[in-house]
């Protein structure tokens, strides 16, 4: 189902005109050239007509790719008229080629109306240009789009917006502070604190990020909770008689009608909230109905036509702010009271066992599924690296030996890291705060990055131990911690100043708001793949060493010391091993595209995984001989059986 928003506008001199889809998730101005035979729409521009046409003598190729396909070709500057506004030495891409999934588009060409740093080509885009050749403007442009498909009335405005249409309603604007991304400003991104189904369960109770985009038609959701929202809309529907299902044509609901489908709430920057009814997001023809959502592909929400179609919208380019028209004494938007949201969701949960969302027992506010393990098991590592760094502050005799330092600084960081884990989890104020999200993405990646690193260094200590040569007994304890400090304060400032964090298995987690759109794939290619790769190589290697070198054969005294000693190292590979080596192998086939790693089971076994590093270690080291010999002779583990069952210093 496409809906599609567009107007005209005059390129060149003498102008050249031709219809551009009016997008604000994107930011590039681009039209069919005359040689583009394949393109979209019936006009093209022949920048060989105009006479101010520049061209660099380069000819700088672009290439851009949307959701719906690519297109290329090469870009210059010619004067360009749109409303009454007339904008020199604007950048135009034109295009020579254009995908074949991209003919679908009733418009000839694409005009975006997103920030700059989405812009592959367009510096500044066009809106921003306009501003700078007419500075007497508001620095606002508002969307009216008409609910009618195929029919007139939808309305851009540059520099303002209709009043009149404000004043018919008694409306007034709702804003709401946009979201920077990687430390820029790309996407029209805002903060959703809640969107309810009927009744049922907040989705977003951990904090989501959605989008406005013109150019989307439908409601996207990230991937994690689409099937859970046509679980609820579905089972709401049934219970009104409707017969819901997968189809050859998608997800459909037959013997229905508008209204047996839920009210659609969601909340927008923890202060807002919007409500769609059954007939704005389906499409029935007689008894059969669509429901007019779609996956995102990633893990932001899109609030496309569908919800733009309910709620003239208002962009600020200059304040960053964006906000909907809520007419007055409306129940379908206003202020969100979250004490009374709150209550009135506790209330009326529907008991089920499939249901997809749970309640948390914090009655704080509800939790998925993937926060709930992701709690419930960064929980039990945190309490298992808490018992490992009591011990060694208990018995401080441990931390004298070489193998058992590592293993202690290995402790501490994910003790630190599990912590931030759950600070992010029980966080009650707002969840995007920008100080809060800034501290929290540094702090991981600095403790992740020191995980990794402390692991690796533990998988060449158990190499050196299993050889046991001369250079086994050189200490490189302060090569160690100051490669280690050095690397994680240089990805922790890295973070902090860029906004973005790779140390993160997929975005599911508790307040997953501050991560979404933060963590790109190339981030988590070099933040996370790479040194886990690493940390891999030499913990396994280790493993294989020590399974082939420490079997129980007659050994010297020395050797046998070093076979004892080297027994936590042992498993403390094994736990690095079994924690990153799933989550690091479906990082790279994601990276090379392998989508299927995506879905719900791969996720929950990568967070398996991933977060059960701190319990696997705990669980090695309560069997440890030389943590029992420490606990029951206290300090006096140095002498005797103490020494022997340590090993060497």
């Amino acid at each position: 189902m496409e809906f599609q928003f567009f107007g005209p506008i005059a390129i060149g001199s003498p102008p050249q005109e031709v219809l551009v889809c009016f997008d604000t998730g994107s930011s590039d101005l681009w039209v069919p050239g005359k040689s583009c035979e394949a393109c979209a729409g019936l006009d093209r521009f022949n920048h060989s007509d105009s006479s101010t046409y520049q061209e660099s003598a380069s000819r700088p190729a672009f290439a851009v790719q949307y959701g719906s396909g690519k297109v290329s070709g090469h870009f210059g500057q010619d004067v360009v008229r749109v409303a009454q506004f007339e904008v020199k030495d604007t950048t135009v891409g034109i295009v020579h080629t254009e995908e074949e999934s991209m003919a679908r588009m009733k418009a000839d060409g694409l005009l975006g109306l997103a920030f700059d740093g989405l812009s592959t080509f367009s510096h500044p885009p066009l809106f921003f240009a306009l501003l700078e050749q007419y500075p007497e403007l508001d620095s606002v442009f508002a969307f009216y789009l008409s609910p009618d498909p195929n029919s007139n009335g939808s309305e851009l405005h540059l520099g303002g917006y209709d009043e009149d249409f404000m004043s018919s309603l008694q409306a007034t604007w709702q804003m709401t502070e946009v979201l920077p991304q990687f430390g820029q400003w790309t996407f029209w991104r805002i903060h959703l604190h809640s969107v309810n189904v009927g009744k049922h369960r907040n989705a977003c109770a951990d904090g989501c990020v959605a989008f406005v985009d013109s150019g989307t038609s439908l409601i996207g959701i990230p991937g994690t909770l689409y099937l859970n929202f046509l679980y609820e809309v579905a089972t709401f529907a049934q219970n009104q008689g409707c017969y819901c299902g997968f189809v050859q044509y998608g997800f459909q609901c037959f013997l229905c009608a508008p209204e047996d489908f839920p009210p659609l709430r969601i909340g927008v920057g923890g202060h807002h909230y919007y409500v769609l009814e059954g007939s704005d997001y389906t499409l029935c023809v007689g008894l059969t109905c669509i429901v007019l959502v779609q996956p995102s592909g990633q893990e932001m929400w899109v609030l496309g036509d569908v919800f733009m179609k309910k709620f003239y919208s208002l962009y600020d380019v200059k304040k960053k702010q964006m906000g909907f028209a809520c007419p007055a004494n409306s129940t379908l938007c206003g202020v969100e009271d979250i004490e009374k949201t709150v209550s009135s969701n506790d209330n009326d949960l529907l008991p089920s066992q499939s249901s997809p969302f749970f309640e948390n027992s914090f009655n704080m506010y509800d939790m998925d599924t993937h926060a709930v393990l992701v709690l419930f098991l960064s929980g039990l590592s945190l309490v298992g690296s808490g018992f490992i760094v009591s011990s060694f502050i208990q018995y401080p005799i441990l931390r004298s030996f070489r193998s058992f330092s590592l293993f202690f600084w290995l402790s501490v960081c994910t003790l630190g890291y599990n912590l931030t884990l759950w600070i992010a989890g029980v966080w009650r104020t707002h969840p995007t705060h920008v100080f809060f999200c800034a501290l929290l993405k540094s702090s991981q990646q600095f403790l992740g990055t020191a995980i990794l690193l402390f692991s690796a260094a533990v998988g060449l200590e158990l190499i050196r131990a299993v050889r046991w040569t001369h250079s086994s007994t050189v200490e490189y304890k302060l090569v160690y911690h100051v490669v280690i400090w050095c690397s994680a304060a240089f990805t922790g400032a890295f973070s902090l100043l860029t906004g973005v964090i790779g140390f993160l298995p997929d975005g599911a987690g508790p307040c997953r708001a501050c991560f979404v759109g933060h963590s790109p794939g190339w981030a988590r290619v070099f933040l996370f793949y790479l040194p886990a790769t690493l940390t891999l190589t030499f913990s396994g290697t280790a493993v294989y060493l020590a399974y082939t070198g420490l079997s129980g054969q007659s050994l010297p005294p020395q050797a046998e010391r070093a076979r004892r000693s080297s027994g936590q190292l042992l498993l403390s590979c094994v736990a690095s091993v079994a924690a990153l080596f799933l989550p690091t192998v479906f990082g790279w086939l994601q990276a090379f595209g392998a989508d299927w790693v995506t879905s719900g089971f791969f996720l929950y076994l990568s967070e398996l995984c991933f977060y059960s590093l701190g319990l696997l270690n705990a669980l090695s080291w309560a069997f440890n001989p030389s943590y029992r010999v420490a606990r029951y002779r206290g300090n006096n583990a140095t002498g005797g059986e103490g020494m022997r069952l340590m090993g060497p210093n």
